[in-house]
C-alpha cells in the first residue's frame, strides 16, 4: 500500500487529496476495477506494477482520511436502487456491440415506465451503472438482463446491489 501511495504522492503531490477532497464515484469505481481485474486476470496491475490489493487498501484510506475530513463530495446513490451490470470484458465481442447495450437498456426501461426515474452511465471500461427510482425485483432484473442479452456465455460478472 506505501508504494502505491508513494506513486501517487509523486505524480500528484504528497496528501493532495486532503485538501482538495475527493468525489466517492470516482474511488467507487477505481476500487471496483481494481477489485474485478484482481479476480479476472491476476494480483498484479499490468499499468504501475503494484498489487490490485494495494491500489484498493490505498483508494479506501483515502476516502475514509476525506470522510473524515468533511472534503469528501457524496454523490453516492443512497436511497435509491442501483443495479450495476459488469459487462467489463465482453467473451463475445462480436456478438454484442456496446453501444446497442445502452440503447437496449433505456428502451427497457421506458417501457417498463413503472421504475419511475432512471439513469443510466457507462464508463470507461464498459461497466453500465442502471439507477432507478423503485426496487427492481428479481424477475425484472432477469427480463432487464435477457432484453440486452447479458448471460454466462458472453459476460464474465454481472452484479446487482440495493443502496441503502
Amino acid at each position: 500500500m506505501a508504494s502505491v501511495c508513494r506513486d501517487g504522492a509523486d505524480s500528484y503531490g504528497p496528501f493532495n487529496w486532503g485538501e482538495a477532497g475527493v468525489v466517492a464515484s470516482t474511488y467507487y469505481d477505481a476500487i471496483l476495477r481494481h477489485l474485478f481485474e484482481w479476480y479476472t486476470s491476476g494480483s498484479m496491475d499490468n499499468k504501475s506494477g503494484r498489487n490490485h490489493m494495494a491500489h484498493i487498501m490505498a483508494s479506501a484510506a483515502i476516502v475514509m482520511d476525506c470522510e473524515m475530513k468533511g472534503v469528501m463530495e457524496d454523490d453516492r446513490p443512497i436511497g435509491k436502487t442501483t443495479a450495476v451490470v459488469y459487462s467489463v470484458k465482453p467473451l463475445v465481442s462480436s456478438q454484442i456491440k456496446p453501444n446497442s447495450r445502452m440503447d437496449r437498456v433505456a428502451a427497457w426501461l421506458r417501457t417498463n415506465a413503472w421504475v419511475g426515474r432512471w439513469n443510466i452511465e457507462e464508463d470507461t471500461y464498459g461497466a453500465i451503472t442502471i439507477e432507478t427510482e423503485k426496487d427492481l425485483s428479481a424477475d425484472s432484473r432477469e427480463d432487464l438482463l435477457a432484453s440486452i442479452g447479458v448471460n454466462s456465455a458472453f459476460y464474465e460478472g454481472v452484479g446487482f446491489k440495493r443502496s441503502h
